[in-house]
């Protein structure tokens, strides 16, 4: 079984927080704060202070992901990123990189792939924690995607620094399958998802409302 860590909140005050393999859909933008996405809409489940309900999935239910899988970081991995390509870990970048248009998001995608950036091992580290590094994924790129994963905005500061609301991230699902993951759907349904899915067929599975037509896959 999984250990269970402890999770400092303030002042010293912690919780106990078990790791997990199941990440919470943020669908298909990079940012997960309505406060900081330029007026973009945020298409998937959840996001910061989210409440989404059953009447806002106007796409179906059966065809909307709410949870998919991940591949929990190695807490003794590298923390320097080379370049090379990883998926234990996330590239952490620093500054607002919640634009979904024009240079920014360029330049964010650019940050990415900048080496010596670091390189955090905290995916899955805190079931309970609601940051894209511990408990979310989008649905920007197919399963498994063998790019790197990355996250912008403030590392895990405090609540009223305002950075916090200018976290964003590309983090695709992941698992240790043969050939894809498993996804839950808003209707309690779970599915294997093929990492050769289409990506334009992914990207409307994880739409809450897009009214995307989907067929099989």
């Amino acid at each position: 079984s999984y250990a269970v860590l402890q999770m400092n909140i303030v002042n010293g005050v912690g919780i106990n927080s078990a790791v997990h393999n199941y990440p919470l859909n943020t669908g298909t933008t990079f940012p997960i704060s309505r406060g900081n996405s330029g007026g973009v809409a945020i298409t998937g489940i959840f996001y910061e202070n989210s409440s989404t309900r059953m009447s806002d999935v106007r796409d179906g239910t059966s065809s909307t992901v709410c949870v998919s899988e991940t591949w929990k970081s190695d807490p003794s991995g590298p923390t320097s990123w080379d370049g090379m390509s990883t998926i234990t870990g996330f590239v952490l970048t620093q500054g607002n990189n919640n634009s979904t248009v024009g240079p920014e998001l360029t330049n964010y995608a650019t940050q990415c792939h900048s080496a010596g950036l670091t390189l955090q091992q905290t995916r899955g580290s805190k079931w309970l924690y609601g940051a894209p590094g511990h408990s979310m994924y989008n649905h920007i790129r197919t399963p498994n995607d063998k790019d790197v994963d990355c996250r912008g905005g403030v590392p895990h500061g405090s609540r009223t620094n305002a950075l916090w609301d200018a976290m964003s991230h590309n983090t695709a699902a992941r698992s240790l399958h043969n050939g894809g993951v498993h996804a839950l759907f808003v209707d309690g349904h779970v599915q294997f998802v093929s990492n050769n899915i289409a990506l334009l067929t992914w990207q409307a599975l994880g739409s809450r409302n897009g009214l995307e037509v989907i067929g099989d896959f």
